[in-house]
């Protein structure tokens, strides 16, 4: 079932790009595209519907009136980038003059953008009628009504056989010019829509919440001042015009009785029987009320989402290869990560990019198989999920402005959690629904501490560095309670870092009266002992870390800015054969001294990348102490953070 999920929201996503790139090229007079489109959807129909339509342009150029033709089925298509009414009776004139009508039963009319929400009314005719008219939605509604996972397959691997021609349409930096102009664009409608339901029609958030809760709980719930707030809400939304509603569904998916508005007009003429009471309603108004409430929120939340790389390419899924980069601009106005992909020798534009926030973002982390991205800032955290889009959700944690110092995610009776700990030592877990917060509980430290939390690997929210004690957090309980603190012959602890799978600790340690950190110890918290000790003299250990690198667990660590007393980075890793055997294993360290101060050093798929300074533009990919510029960042930009799974 998870595959078939999987498959169908890849296919969905692939023809939402298809149709920004055939809508963009004809609005930059690229058409050759389209004569392609006729081909590539010949085939993608037939999959779909197990047709046997063939390309008539090809028997015969310039085929009138239609593209496709199944002469066995006795249907055609006609494939169009126009959704206007005046084509598609354009086409049907065309079709009579030539009495195509003897050999296809049916005419279809492929629309290869949106089509329009009413065409009004046709002729009757035996071979059209309006549902014949279809575009991507039809497509998406048909391909998840397939039951047969091998057949969503098939689906899937002709688009992705078949998409490079789209992704190779001449002049691809006017395209993403007029597309990011376009984005921009939505994103000031967006605004002004806001302020127009913040201000003139009182709609916020709360508000909005308050009734979708009242609704689940049951429709006699609903009061006078609710249905006044219903009454606003409808008359909001009808000040949206149609141009916009129809640009804004492309990014927020409105239910169709809200885009048509016309239960808008149904509340508006019957103001006087809602103020009688609630119970006036059915269970198909409450239905629909709910969805008008929920569109609205869609709407008020929607933020400036979309950020368009200067390379070209389409979105990617981040796997097992791929380098999360956080970027900032000089005046920190405008802030998003990179996805580059570390197989890659030399990058040295952007590849993908996610978000265009605000603030700056650190603390990289991904979750359930790479497809959401989480970063946090000093109050917030921001989401991404890469199986939708390059949209970044903002996660507003601490509306009492308490700096966050650390987050983990789980998933837990199929609901997403969020851990945070902040700086009062609180312990909050919020519920994530529809990607939005809401508090379930907070729990407080007694002491500094890093908190364990057990999910399907072992994961730390870190207190502080010189923490020394360890709390866990018990999902199925929701408790927190101490389980470990080193004992105290471990004077001094700078970093520390946990095992994913066993109860092991390593951490960076100096000796009492002493600040040195030339230690890396790793310890079982269950037994109580200690089982590996390396020394690195005048080295400053200021990391350490687990990783997984070639299916291989590997402890790491890092002295990134010579800080001990030989002005040298060092790198060292040790791969877990045993339990208690780590051995050490080639690092790409560095051999010689370089006299250089690194703002990271992070070893990852064979190689070491470097960022040197605190103010850098560029990373350094080192191999076999061989370094080259792997990835330099546009022009007033700089590197702030490197991620690596």
């Amino acid at each position: 079932m998870f595959k078939r999920k999987k498959l169908i929201e890849e296919i969905k996503k692939k023809l939402a790009y298809i149709s920004i790139v055939i809508e963009y090229s004809n609005k930059i007079n690229l058409y050759d595209l389209n004569i392609y489109s006729e081909h590539f959807f010949c085939g993608l129909l037939n999959l779909i519907y197990s047709y046997n339509l063939e390309d008539l342009n090809i028997k015969q150029k310039n085929f009138p009136a239609i593209d496709l033709g199944d002469y066995k089925n006795k249907i055609c298509f006609q494939i169009t980038s126009t959704n206007s009414k005046k084509k598609i009776c354009t086409t049907i004139e065309k079709f009579e003059k030539e009495s195509l009508y003897n050999n296809f039963d049916k005419l279809f009319i492929l629309i290869l953008k949106k089509k329009l929400s009413n065409y009004g009314t046709f002729k009757e005719l035996t071979y059209f009628s309006k549902e014949q008219i279809i575009d991507f939605s039809d497509l998406n509604t048909r391909i998840n009504k397939i039951k047969d996972t091998h057949h969503i397959n098939k689906i899937y691997q002709y688009i992705e056989k078949n998409i490079l021609k789209f992704e190779n349409i001449d002049n691809p930096k006017s395209l993403l010019n007029e597309l990011y102009s376009h984005l921009n664009n939505i994103n000031l409608k967006v605004l002004d829509i806001k302020k127009s339901a913040f201000l003139q029609y009182e709609i916020t958030n709360e508000k909005i919440n308050n009734i979708l809760k009242k609704i689940k709980l049951g429709k006699e719930n609903l009061n006078t001042d609710d249905l006044q707030l219903l009454i606003k809400a409808s008359q909001f939304l009808n000040t949206i015009d149609n141009d916009t509603m129809n640009v804004l569904s492309n990014y927020i998916i409105l239910k169709e009785d809200t885009k048509y508005k016309l239960f808008t007009t149904y509340l508006i003429n019957n103001l006087d029987m809602l103020e009688v009471k609630s119970l006036f309603f059915d269970s198909y108004d409450f239905e629909r009320i709910q969805r008008l409430f929920e569109d609205i929120q869609k709407i008020i939340n929607f933020e400036k989402n979309y950020a368009v790389s200067i390379g070209y390419g389409n979105i990617k899924t981040v796997n097992s290869q791929s380098i999360i980069v956080s970027v900032s601009s000089n005046d920190t106005v405008d802030n998003k990560l990179v996805i580059l992909n570390s197989d890659m020798d030399y990058i040295i534009q952007d590849e993908i990019c996610l978000g265009g926030i605000s603030e700056q973002v650190y603390n990289i982390k991904t979750f359930f198989n790479n497809r959401y991205i989480l970063s946090q800032s000093k109050y917030h955290l921001y989401l991404w999920d890469t199986n939708i889009s390059c949209n970044v959700m903002s996660i507003l944690i601490n509306p009492n402005n308490i700096p966050i110092i650390d987050y983990q995610l789980i998933n837990h009776n199929e609901t997403i959690q969020v851990i945070t700990l902040n700086e009062n030592k609180e312990v909050t877990i919020w519920k994530l629904i529809n990607y939005i917060p809401f508090i379930y509980k907070t729990l407080i430290l007694k002491e500094n501490a890093n908190i364990l939390i057990r999910d399907t690997e072992n994961r730390l929210l870190q207190y502080s560095r010189y923490s020394k004690s360890i709390y866990q957090y018990d999902i199925k309980k929701e408790t927190l309670l101490p389980i470990f603190k080193l004992p105290d012959n471990y004077d001094t602890v700078l970093d520390l870092t946990i095992h994913p799978l066993k109860n092991f600790i390593a951490f960076s340690h100096s000796e009492k009266k002493r600040f040195e950190f030339e230690e890396i110890i790793q310890f079982d918290i269950d037994r109580k002992i200690e089982f590996f000790r390396e020394k690195f003299k005048n080295h400053f250990l200021i990391n350490c870390e687990y990783k997984y690198i070639n299916n291989n667990l590997q402890l790491l660590v890092y002295d990134r800015d010579g800080a001990g007393s030989n002005y040298s980075a060092l790198l060292r890793a040790w791969i877990q054969k045993k339990d208690y055997e780590f051995l050490y294993c080639d690092s790409n360290d560095f051999d010689k001294e370089d006299n250089e101060f690194y703002l990271s050093l992070n070893f990852f798929n064979h190689s070491l990348y470097l960022i040197k300074s605190s103010i850098s533009d560029r990373i350094y990919k080192r191999k076999n102490n061989k370094e080259s510029l792997f990835y330099k960042v546009n022009k007033n930009y700089y590197i702030k953070e490197i991620y690596t799974k």
